[in-house]
Order: C-alpha cells, then structure tokens, then sequence
C-alpha cells in the first residue's frame, strides 16, 4: 500500500502529532497515511473536521480531543477495521460515540488484483468514504 503514497495533498507533518487539515462542525475524519487524498477528494464540501495522521504510534490525543466538535467519527485507514478504535475512544473520554469506519475487513484476504482493485473491492473509495460522512453528518445523535 505504502507504493501508493499521496499525490494531491501532502501536508508538513511532525512525528507524533496530528494535522488538522479542515475544521467543520459536523462529524469528525480521522485519516491515516495514503487515504487523505481520496478523503479529501470526498469531503471537500462537506462540513466535517479532517485530522491527518501519519503514525499511529505515538497517537496524538490531544487534537483529536481538541478538534472533535461532534461525537460522530468516521475512522479512514488502510489497516484492519477497529485498529484505532482503542485510541479513538481513549481520546474522546466519557463521549457517547457514533464511528464509522472505512478500512480493511478483518479477513484473510483471499483475492487478487491491482491495488486499484483491491482499493474497489474493499470500498476504500472517496465515493464510500462520502457516504459514510453523509450517513454520520444525517444521523441524529
């Protein structure tokens, strides 16, 4: 995956913190390293915050906590589905939470292709990623 590294958006990052790429208001994208672009691609207007993380060890709790107005959270990695949820919940404490994810299914991957394929057939696509950030912008908390 990491042969498939952002092309459109390449923001300074310092190791160990998030960068708030777009502030909104109504839900919250956490994106991990080479899904900004499609995220980005899908959320340009929409009204959400988008937080860039490019490790996830150290996690920077503090701008997720600082920068996450609504309780609803869409995770975008490209590892297992719930990889960052321990860190997510950990840093949105005593939160009542709706989380979305687009990521990887936890499964032994059983078929082949292309990385665009793969990218299809798993649904990591700007075209999924706005429907779960329209999903959570619509849903009642």
């Amino acid at each position: 995956m990491s042969d498939h590294p952002n092309t459109n958006y390449d923001p300074d990052v310092e190791f160990g913190k998030a960068s708030v790429i777009k502030k909104g208001t109504k839900a919250t994208i956490v994106v991990v390293s080479i899904l900004l672009d499609s995220v980005m691609e899908a959320c340009k207007d929409l009204d959400v915050t988008i937080l860039y993380y490019t490790t996830l060890e150290p996690f920077d709790y503090e701008t997720l906590a600082k920068n996450s107005p609504s309780n609803k959270i869409l995770i975008c990695e490209p590892h297992f589905e719930g990889s960052l949820l321990y860190d997510i919940h950990k840093g949105l404490p005593d939160r009542f939470l709706m989380i979305k994810h687009v990521a990887f299914p936890r499964e032994i991957f059983r078929n082949y292709g292309s990385y665009s394929e793969k990218v299809n057939y798993y649904k990591l696509t700007s075209q999924n990623i706005r429907e779960q950030a329209q999903f959570l912008i619509e849903a009642k908390s």
